[in-house]
């Protein structure tokens, strides 16, 4: 197996453990929402570590390592356990029994979403034009950078004097994962794309939800507006 699928395997297996580390939190908050929320845990879930992580690194809680990182998970983790507690596991465990198809198949859109994105991007890998090679340079500086904010790699004793989220969020999943930047520059176009795709056929079924049943609907009923919801991400 190529070190390239095995960076995809890893960043893969770092979204769905966030994603379902978050899913407690969207399942309180999301419960007038037939699906619970559950189509936009793997966005939230990289949000909330990604933002944990900056914070306690600006503070000077934490460093810019992959113990860092699993400190921001964790912490992420004792918050979702906290929510889990107040909505109550058996209806969390109940519902996700009662969902599993749901659930199995949202996993399968985002993972066909992630797989076709890396897939096209494979054929035109390279990292130039536009404003290509500046983003590079800013998930290098983050890679870099032992604390936050990161080190300006173009301004030698500055740090960068731009707005730098985004990259913290795919250098914290590169180094996690112990994957290079040019990888990780690609993977991220395709971890974009596929919560983008994920996050629109959520909105879009829900609201076909909240159009078509007047109560709750089982799993089964949800499954038949599935088709309808998918136009929602193939438009956009």
């Amino acid at each position: 197996m190529s070190s390239d699928l095995i960076a995809f395997f890893k960043w893969w297996l770092f979204i769905f453990i966030v994603g379902w580390v978050a899913f407690p939190i969207t399942f309180r908050f999301f419960k007038n929402l037939d699906e619970r929320g559950f189509t936009i845990t793997k966005i939230l879930g990289t949000l909330l570590v990604g933002f944990t992580h900056w914070i306690l690194n600006i503070i000077g809680l934490s460093q810019n390592t992959q113990a860092g990182i699993l400190l921001a998970l964790v912490v992420l983790l004792a918050f979702a356990i906290w929510n889990l507690k107040m909505t109550g596991w058996r209806d969390f465990k109940k519902w996700v029994a009662d969902h599993y198809k749901l659930i199995a198949t949202t996993e399968i859109i985002f993972l066909l979403a992630f797989i076709g994105m890396a897939w096209l991007r494979a054929y035109n890998p390279d990292i130039n034009g536009t404003e290509k090679p500046m983003e590079l340079m800013f998930i290098n500086s983050v890679l870099r950078s032992p604390s936050f904010p990161p080190q300006d790699a173009w301004l030698s004793g500055f740090s960068i004097s731009y707005y730098y989220f985004g990259y913290i969020l795919v250098a914290m999943i590169a180094k996690f994962t112990a994957t290079t930047a040019g990888i990780a520059f690609n993977l991220a176009i395709a971890l974009i794309f596929s919560m983008t795709f994920i996050a629109a056929f959520g909105v879009v079924l829900n609201l076909i939800l909240k159009l078509n049943q007047k109560d709750s609907p089982t799993s089964n009923k949800i499954l038949r507006f599935v088709p309808a919801a998918l136009l929602g991400p193939l438009v956009l």
